[in-house]
């Protein structure tokens, strides 16, 4: 809800690549941004009833929340080709422990991002290994264990596996959105173009009075624990939060309340 400061330069223009050197940007990190999306748009967004519905579809629960994520910022190559940088592949939870947690009943969660441009093959855009969570556990049969295999921190596979050829980019248009398992191999592909590609990053999860305190535990973007944070660093106040002007879904996805125990609100 602050804007950045420190930056050298004229104001950031996404349609003016002769904005977009590297001296004018508030952070060096692949999300060029050192914080989360934090301005009133990008709640409005995250508290989507669209993206809020498909959840609870996914999940089969009305009791959830909603991660304080990052915005994906990726400047046009065309105009420097060191800008043309993709995701490499990875899975957000490493796929030995997606496979033990399945094997015992843990539903893993998901990542999603909406496209706030048209992503195309030519701005770069995700892929995907499409079914990989099927063949997940035969993957980790063939290779060996891996010494993070009970933690759960991201994990890449080695350049030459024989699975990443079958990576598919999923295009998106402006508006759309593409949801993914974490045990789902993704990333993204380098741009070739002058446009600029933005996103958000909006994943959505049970809430503890669903009865699981895990996924407020372990997501290191849980409302709950980045909410906080922001508070008692001053990125937020009270009164930003009350201008909101969030509806009762709004404050229960981001845990400012209670569900009851029927999801109602």
């Amino acid at each position: 809800m602050r804007e950045h400061k420190g930056i050298v330069g004229p104001a950031v223009d996404p349609n003016n690549s002769q904005t977009w050197f590297t001296n004018n940007w508030p952070s060096s990190s692949k999300f060029l941004l050192h914080d989360v999306a934090l301005h009133p748009q990008a709640f409005t967004n995250r508290c989507s009833r669209r993206i809020y519905e498909a959840f609870a579809g996914i999940f089969e629960e009305k009791r959830l929340h909603v991660s304080v994520d990052n915005w994906g910022v990726h400047r046009g190559a065309k105009a420097n080709p060191k800008w043309a940088v993709g995701l490499k592949p990875h899975w957000d939870l490493n796929p030995w422990r997606f496979v033990h947690d399945v094997a015992n009943g843990v539903h893993p969660g998901y990542q999603g991002l909406v496209a706030l441009t048209n992503q195309t093959l030519e701005t770069g855009c995700h892929k995907t290994l499409p079914g990989s969570i099927h063949f997940a556990r035969q993957w980790c049969l063939e290779r060996r264990l891996n010494d993070v295999a009970n933690s759960r921190k991201s994990h890449r596979p080695l350049d030459e596996d024989p699975v990443l050829p079958y990576m598919q980019p999923i295009p998106l248009r402006r508006g759309e959105m593409v949801i993914w398992s974490w045990g789902q191999l993704h990333g993204s592909s380098g741009s070739c173009c002058d446009e600029m590609r933005l996103q958000q990053y909006i994943r959505m999860y049970p809430a503890p009075e669903a009865g699981d305190m895990r996924y407020e535990e372990h997501d290191r973007f849980g409302c709950c624990r980045v909410l906080r944070s922001c508070l008692r660093k001053g990125k937020v106040t009270t009164r930003e939060f009350d201008n909101l002007g969030l509806d009762g879904l709004g404050k229960c996805l981001l845990g400012l309340e209670v569900w009851d125990s029927e999801g109602a609100v």
